[in-house]
């Protein structure tokens, strides 16, 4: 194994899981834009996910 592959590894991790956080962050944003300006209902259902987990059944 070359040296650094590792090191790259976690980089790469850690790109895909800020990328995943902002990708939540952007959509929570807009699913709240949304309930404000009457296009979704303010008691549509939802499930709170955490980056990482596996989705409930």
């Amino acid at each position: 194994m070359k040296p650094g592959i590792v090191g790259q590894g976690r980089v790469n991790r850690q790109f895909l899981q800020n990328a995943a956080a902002g990708a939540a962050v952007l959509v929570e944003g807009r699913f709240r834009d949304g309930i404000t300006a009457g296009e979704i209902p303010s008691d549509f259902p939802v499930i709170e996910v955490k980056i990482g987990h596996p989705l409930p059944h």
